[in-house]
């Protein structure tokens, strides 16, 4: 870890045309699972963003990863109300861009890999404000990702069934009774189809 940080922060430009993007990614990766390298991690994906261009699978890692950077200074910060909003929108943001890329036509089948991992990434970054008087802000983002996870059918039947109970809970939150109570008969179709929950 160490010689690959000496060779990407010494001279990014050299060690951008000496690795590929891919190696570049997994260096970031792996620093965040250390969880003493974020600030390196947080320099690494920044000059990624500038010397890359191609937005790929790797692109949308390092959108992922560096989210996870965001996400990781509400708790640094100790962030409360709405300052911890504004991260969490912030970390977000990053989020969301690699699930654009990821749910373009062309890349829709090739990505749905990017799609799970960005609703796990997602879940990480807003759970802290899945509570009454919050979740009422999280409408969007959760039925953003429920569609998502729909539409790709994915594997994972429980993880559905979290983001549409989450859905739920959030619309009653910001008093949409009736679009909350829509997703719920969603989730208890989901149910009749593939059996019951375990979240």
């Amino acid at each position: 870890m160490e010689e690959a940080e000496k060779l990407i922060l010494g001279d990014p430009r050299e060690a951008l045309s000496q690795l590929s993007p891919e190696a570049v990614v997994m260096y970031v990766e792996v620093a965040l699972l250390t969880a003493r390298r974020d600030e390196s991690a947080s320099r690494v994906t920044d000059i990624f963003f500038q010397r890359v261009e191609q937005e790929d699978q790797f692109y949308c890692r390092a959108l992922l990863a560096k989210a996870s950077i965001e996400e990781r200074k509400i708790r640094e910060r100790e962030l409360k109300g709405d300052e911890n909003f504004n991260q969490v929108n912030q970390a977000f943001s990053f989020v969301k861009r690699a699930i654009e890329i990821a749910a373009k036509a062309e890349n829709k089948a090739k990505y749905q890999f990017i799609i799970y991992n960005a609703s796990i990434k997602t879940w990480q970054i807003i759970r802290g404000l899945m509570r009454p008087g919050w979740s009422k802000y999280l409408v969007d983002i959760l039925e953003k990702i429920s569609n998502l996870l729909e539409e790709a059918d994915d594997f994972d039947f429980n993880w559905r069934c979290r983001y549409l109970n989450c859905l739920v809970k959030a619309m009653f939150d910001a008093e949409k009774k009736p679009e909350a109570l829509k997703v719920f008969d969603k989730l208890v179709d989901l149910t009749k189809k593939k059996g019951n929950c375990n979240f």
